[in-house]
């Protein structure tokens, strides 16, 4: 059998310890010399990874993370102990010191996933409290929305008897209602039902045990027909108000301010001079784009469209 110089090659190459790549016989001695080169090449590419890491200055939450040598060059000890060094670093800076690289905010008592990166305190909602905002503080009870998880207690300190009293601002906010909400509407029936409209600029106040004196300017007058209303404008007259009321700020006065009073005339106070405002009236501050509608319900009074 005569035998091919090509297959005389093949065989040769076998008995030499070659190997088969993509239908190639690579002999053994070059293919350990492809296989130190592929070695070095990814070795280079590796460093020069790591160096490009290491110019590059990374942060994590404004805290610069600290960029050693290469971990592929390192012993083993040396790799483990440069892993331990860069997680103790990582642990201040994510919220609460988790190692896990998950912040420990509470989902709902925080307000976001940010914290302070000194004392790892959460930002956290109204009425929570702790450091990862987990509970509700003194005076807040827990509620069943995601919004506001912690709400007050309306009934605040324990008396003698064991009985929750309520606090001197819930009895106050119970006591006056929704008064100013109503002192501030002002419409053309709220008008027709008042007996004067005023323009007034505060001057000065004066409190007594029950009641409360402001001394005021009568600069305007939006009502005609009304016999026993004192002062003339441009005098100076008095306005009273009890001290619940203005508690209550069932009207709020203050000095130096105009401001329009659309009231009633009491026959029990008549004996005080000046107007008693109370909780009926409508106190609001004065804006001169208001002369045109009351000047349009004074117009409604006089033709008698006015319907107590």
């Amino acid at each position: 059998m005569v035998i091919s110089d090509f297959q005389a090659f093949r065989q040769a190459r076998r008995a030499s310890g070659g190997a088969r790549t993509r239908d190639r016989w690579v002999p053994a001695d070059l293919r350990a010399d492809s296989q130190r080169l592929s070695r070095a090449f990814a070795a280079k590419r590796e460093i020069g990874g790591d160096r490009a890491r290491g110019q590059q200055k990374g942060r994590l939450g404004g805290a610069a993370v600290p960029q050693g040598p290469p971990l592929s060059l390192l012993p083993s000890a040396s790799r483990r102990q440069s892993m331990t060094f860069r997680l103790s670093r990582l642990k201040e800076t994510w919220c609460g010191g988790s190692s896990s690289g998950k912040p420990r905010c509470h989902q709902i008592g925080a307000l976001g996933k940010l914290c302070n990166q000194t004392n790892g305190q959460c930002f956290c909602k109204e009425g929570v409290v702790g450091l990862t905002c987990n509970r509700c503080a003194l005076g807040f009870k827990q509620s069943k929305s995601t919004i506001a998880p912690c709400i007050r207690i309306p009934h605040s300190g324990r008396g003698d008897n064991g009985v929750y009293r309520q606090s001197p601002g819930d009895q106050k906010s119970n006591s006056c209602g929704n008064c100013k909400k109503r002192m501030r509407r002002f419409n053309l029936k709220r008008f027709c039902r008042r007996d004067y409209a005023l323009v007034v600029k505060v001057l000065s106040r004066k409190s007594e045990p029950q009641w409360t004196k402001f001394t005021v300017v009568l600069e305007r007058s939006f009502r005609k027909g009304v016999p026993s209303y004192p002062g003339t404008p441009t005098s100076e007259t008095f306005l009273w108000v009890r001290r619940s009321d203005l508690d209550c700020k069932c009207p709020k006065f203050r000095v130096g301010r105009q401001y329009l009073v659309v009231g009633t005339f009491r026959q029990q106070e008549a004996r005080r001079p000046g107007f008693v405002v109370d909780r009926s009236a409508s106190v609001l501050r004065w804006r001169e784009k208001w002369q045109r509608r009351l000047r349009r319900y004074v117009r409604h009074e006089g033709k008698g469209r006015c319907r107590k």
